[in-house]
């Protein structure tokens, strides 16, 4: 199977030099909208318009007929209109399937041998199974890869990026969109580029003949992720302001949320909550928590743990900070002991409140106390 690669969404400018091409290259990392756009220059610099029926062959890594001998016999083809012949290979990282381990190899083996008049470029989509995963092809493919090639790797946008980057796709849209509101935006979808432009292709929509996209648009179209909703009930639950907490938490249950995540959230939540406090008393602050010493962070989990969150959102170093000043010692142990019991209450494990409705209602009461 031979297929083109997706162009969901107009695709920025790729801050890649190809003027000088490499015989192979593969495209990794989690930002696939730029590796989208560093694809299209690359078939721009290596390939003739006029000879791309001719010059740039397809294959998908994950199809049954992409075999290592039939990319071998495309990339030893001759160009007719072009100054190179483009083989790409796509969904590479499915080359990392044990199924596939022996073409990875045979692939390997031959990229030390291409021809002058070829161009080999592997395409690692990211896919959402490799969420704090290395992502890319396997290690020796990679290695002939280097060895051969180059190695481009497209990172994630930081939020900063992500909302820049969201005002000027609203500007190409011809609407004006504020920088505080793209960040807010961004908190809300997250950084990747694709979803931030298919928000602000909506919101230009429901904007109209407005030549600015409002505040009261954001909140109507692109909802608070439910992360935000635990900050704000964690928020109300510190200030022991129960009739506050009872209202986010009911707007978590509108948008869906079932109880068990809710007390998925909020375990998650009491638990950065406790390892904030931890750095704070330590002398620590969180924005500064990176330079933390060796002997505090092996305290402290190596992955999900509030090192991590904080190395990802920089933001939510303020948060962190008023909930572990809100919140003793003796409030964060009750509140993980209450929803324990609140959890094995709802699956029959334990006596208690087995309606997981009303048990949350009565478990966010419990932490306000």
């Amino acid at each position: 199977m031979r297929k083109a690669p997706s162009s969901r969404a107009r695709s920025s400018r790729a801050a890649v030099d190809f003027s000088k091409l490499a015989p192979v290259y593969l495209f990794c990392g989690p930002e696939d909208r730029r590796k989208r756009a560093a694809l299209a220059a690359l078939i721009e610099r290596a390939v003739d318009p006029d000879g791309r029926d001719f010059d740039i062959e397809y294959f998908d890594a994950d199809a049954a007929s992409t075999t290592a001998e039939a990319v071998i016999a495309a990339v030893n083809g001759l160009p007719l209109f072009s100054e190179r012949r483009l083989v790409i290979v796509t969904d590479a990282g499915r080359l990392r399937d044990r199924r596939q381990a022996r073409q990875a190899e045979r692939l390997a083996g031959m990229l030390g041998k291409l021809p002058a008049t070829a161009c080999l470029a592997f395409v690692a989509w990211s896919e959402p199974e490799d969420e704090g995963k290395k992502r890319g092809v396997p290690e020796k493919l990679e290695a002939a890869i280097k060895a051969a090639g180059k190695v481009l790797h497209f990172g994630a946008a930081s939020p900063e990026d992500a909302a820049a980057f969201a005002v000027s796709e609203a500007a190409a849209r011809g609407k004006k969109l504020a920088p505080g509101l793209a960040a807010a935006l961004v908190r809300a979808t997250g950084p990747d580029l694709d979803r931030v432009s298919g928000e602000v292709e909506k919101l230009t929509l429901f904007a109209g003949e407005r030549a600015a996209i409002g505040a009261e648009d954001v909140r109507a179209l692109v909802p608070a992720p439910p992360e935000e909703n635990i900050f704000h009930l964690m928020d109300a639950v510190g200030e022991r302001r129960g009739e506050q907490a009872l209202r986010v938490l009911g707007e978590l249950r509108e948008l869906g949320e079932p109880p068990w995540r809710v007390m998925t959230l909020l375990a998650r939540q009491l638990r950065l909550i406790l390892q904030a406090k931890y750095l704070l008393e330590e002398g620590i602050a969180l924005n500064q928590a990176a330079s933390a010493p060796d002997s505090v962070k092996a305290l402290l989990p190596a992955d999900g743990g509030v090192l991590s969150v904080l190395a990802r959102q920089p933001f939510q170093a303020g948060k962190l900070t008023r909930q572990a000043r809100a919140f003793s010692w003796e409030r964060l142990q009750r509140g993980l002991d209450r929803l324990v019991k609140t959890d094995a209450g709802t699956k029959g494990w334990d006596p208690g409140v087995d309606d997981p409705d009303l048990a949350l209602e009565l478990l966010v009461l419990d932490l306000c106390v």
